[in-house]
């Protein structure tokens, strides 16, 4: 698939992989005696207008309602999951053709009561059984990615969990482990520890 148009479509399907996944791993119960959620460092979650080479895309956020997503996610999530942000961020051309080099992923994410990073990740695996560990980077947590299809159009999808916060990436252009790496290098943009 090429154009903006596609892409927009592609992203449209990867909204409705993104909400199940998250509201899976969102409804873990972490109310027991091992639990480690509130232990750790307090993050705020933040989408600024450039997260590396990436700018965030308002004309594409309206076209697929991800103001919606996210309150889908916040049902999803049992009332753990509160200040939700989303975003879509693309970089490159999207010109059909030999001349579109578009990368685009939305992401989805917020703050999390109650959170283990370990029973959240767990539960994501058990959602999507080819989910891939993958580093969580500099701030720490769990993380992991995968590839699911909706309507036989494959996207690829990182999630990270940590104390307090989650956040998702969702991609119809970039591959598992391209996606990874965005998700090590973008991740201190969208989440920092409070001072």
């Amino acid at each position: 698939m090429t154009g903006g148009r596609a892409i927009t479509g592609v992203v449209a399907l990867a909204a409705v992989a993104l909400t199940g996944c998250t509201s899976s791993a969102l409804g873990v119960s972490t109310h027991s005696a091992a639990s480690t959620g509130s232990s750790g460092p307090a993050h705020t979650i933040s989408t600024p207008t450039r997260l590396d080479s990436y700018t965030r895309s308002p004309a594409l956020e309206n076209a697929l309602n991800v103001n919606d997503l996210r309150q889908q996610v916040m049902k999803g999530g049992s009332g753990r999951a509160s200040d939700v942000m989303s975003a879509v961020y693309a970089q490159g051309n999207a010109t059909p053709g030999a001349g579109g080099n578009q990368q685009v992923f939305m992401f989805v994410g917020g703050h999390l009561a109650d959170s283990n990073p370990a029973l959240s990740i767990a539960s994501f695996e058990q959602e999507y059984p080819h989910a891939q560990v993958v580093s969580a980077g500099s701030l720490g947590g769990k993380a992991a990615c995968t590839a699911t299809a909706a309507n036989n159009e494959s996207v690829a999808m990182c999630v990270w969990f940590d104390n307090d916060s989650f956040g998702t990436l969702v991609s119809p252009t970039m591959s598992i482990a391209k996606l990874a790496n965005v998700l090590d290098t973008v991740r201190p943009g969208i989440e920092r520890v409070e001072q």
